[in-house]
Protein backbone atom coordinates (compact mmCIF):
# COMPACT_ATOMS: atom_id res chain seq x y z
CA UNK A 1 0.00 0.00 0.00
CA UNK A 2 1.53 3.64 -0.61
CA UNK A 3 2.79 5.68 2.61
CA UNK A 4 0.49 8.22 1.53
CA UNK A 5 -2.81 5.89 1.52
CA UNK A 6 -1.69 4.79 4.42
CA UNK A 7 -0.70 7.68 5.83
CA UNK A 8 -4.67 9.38 5.25
CA UNK A 9 -5.96 5.80 6.70
CA UNK A 10 -3.87 6.85 9.57
CA UNK A 11 -5.24 10.36 10.09
CA UNK A 12 -9.01 8.58 9.76
CA UNK A 13 -8.20 6.31 12.82
CA UNK A 14 -6.58 9.10 14.88
CA UNK A 15 -9.35 11.46 14.83
CA UNK A 16 -11.59 8.60 15.86
CA UNK A 17 -9.39 8.25 18.57
CA UNK A 18 -9.85 11.27 19.37
CA UNK A 19 -13.34 11.60 18.76
CA UNK A 20 -13.63 8.72 21.56
CA UNK A 21 -11.57 10.21 24.69
CA UNK A 22 -8.38 8.41 23.07
CA UNK A 23 -6.17 11.70 22.66
CA UNK A 24 -3.21 9.93 23.92
CA UNK A 25 -3.11 7.63 21.40
CA UNK A 26 -0.41 8.70 18.92
CA UNK A 27 -0.35 6.81 15.71
CA UNK A 28 3.18 6.19 12.91
CA UNK A 29 2.84 4.13 9.78
CA UNK A 30 5.76 1.88 9.51
CA UNK A 31 5.96 -0.23 6.11
CA UNK A 32 2.85 -2.11 5.95
CA UNK A 33 1.78 -1.66 9.08
CA UNK A 34 0.04 1.86 11.08
CA UNK A 35 1.33 1.63 14.98
CA UNK A 36 -1.30 2.60 17.69
CA UNK A 37 1.27 3.82 20.42
CA UNK A 38 1.51 6.36 23.49
CA UNK A 39 4.29 8.06 25.09
CA UNK A 40 4.66 7.28 29.00
CA UNK A 41 7.53 8.68 31.16
CA UNK A 42 9.34 9.53 27.66
CA UNK A 43 9.08 6.08 26.38
CA UNK A 44 7.13 4.72 23.59
CA UNK A 45 4.82 2.15 24.60
CA UNK A 46 3.20 0.26 21.63
CA UNK A 47 -0.24 -0.40 22.19
CA UNK A 48 -1.59 -2.05 19.01
CA UNK A 49 -0.96 -2.34 15.32
CA UNK A 50 -2.86 -2.26 11.99
CA UNK A 51 -1.58 -4.38 9.12
CA UNK A 52 -2.34 -4.05 5.61
CA UNK A 53 -3.57 -7.85 3.88
CA UNK A 54 -5.01 -6.23 0.90
CA UNK A 55 -6.70 -3.07 -0.21
CA UNK A 56 -9.29 -3.23 1.75
CA UNK A 57 -8.36 -5.40 4.65
CA UNK A 58 -5.79 -5.16 7.60
CA UNK A 59 -5.19 -7.30 10.20
CA UNK A 60 -5.29 -6.66 14.12
CA UNK A 61 -2.21 -6.91 16.38
CA UNK A 62 -1.85 -6.08 20.28
CA UNK A 63 1.25 -5.12 22.05
CA UNK A 64 1.85 -7.92 25.07
CA UNK A 65 2.92 -6.64 28.84
CA UNK A 66 7.14 -6.52 26.79
CA UNK A 67 5.62 -4.65 24.17
CA UNK A 68 6.13 -7.83 21.15
CA UNK A 69 3.46 -8.05 18.83
CA UNK A 70 0.58 -10.83 19.50
CA UNK A 71 -1.87 -11.13 16.14
CA UNK A 72 -5.45 -11.43 16.80
CA UNK A 73 -8.05 -13.33 14.80
CA UNK A 74 -9.66 -10.04 13.67
CA UNK A 75 -9.34 -8.62 10.15
CA UNK A 76 -11.49 -6.03 8.77
CA UNK A 77 -11.25 -2.18 7.48
CA UNK A 78 -9.16 0.14 9.73
CA UNK A 79 -12.38 1.93 10.90
CA UNK A 80 -13.51 -1.44 12.12
CA UNK A 81 -10.58 -2.77 13.61
CA UNK A 82 -10.45 0.88 15.72
CA UNK A 83 -14.21 0.44 16.76
CA UNK A 84 -13.88 -2.80 18.12
CA UNK A 85 -10.45 -1.64 19.70
CA UNK A 86 -12.42 1.16 21.12
CA UNK A 87 -15.71 -0.67 22.37
CA UNK A 88 -14.58 -4.13 23.33
CA UNK A 89 -11.02 -3.82 24.20
CA UNK A 90 -10.28 -0.27 25.57
CA UNK A 91 -7.66 -1.98 28.11
CA UNK A 92 -5.28 -1.60 25.27
CA UNK A 93 -5.98 1.82 24.99
CA UNK A 94 -5.98 3.25 28.23
CA UNK A 95 -4.10 6.10 29.66
CA UNK A 96 -1.37 4.97 31.87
Amino acid sequence: MDKMILEAVGDEVEELLEANGFSHIQLRPRGQHLVLFSTEGGERVNRARLSVIDAQSFGLSMADHQGKWESTPFTDTPQALTRLLIDQFSFVLANL
